[in-house]
């Protein structure tokens, strides 16, 4: 194998290896994001009203136009 050969498998490991650190942080902070968006939508649930006991609140819609 001669010295450009070298060089070039070298920069293509590097490149390679850069490319996959740059993904790696990507999916790390996007699923940072999906956790985080996640536990505001639990806390949203958790403070909602309870839901009526009267089972036909909500059953029947009218409206006119």
């Amino acid at each position: 194998m001669n010295l450009a050969g070298v060089s070039m498998s070298a920069s293509g490991l590097s490149t390679s290896s850069t490319q996959n650190a740059v993904g790696v942080a990507m999916l790390s902070k996007s699923l940072a994001s999906d956790k985080q968006m996640a536990a505001s939508t639990v806390g949203m649930i958790a403070q909602a009203p309870a839901p009526s006991l009267d089972p036909n609140v909500g059953k029947h819609f009218d409206m006119s136009v």
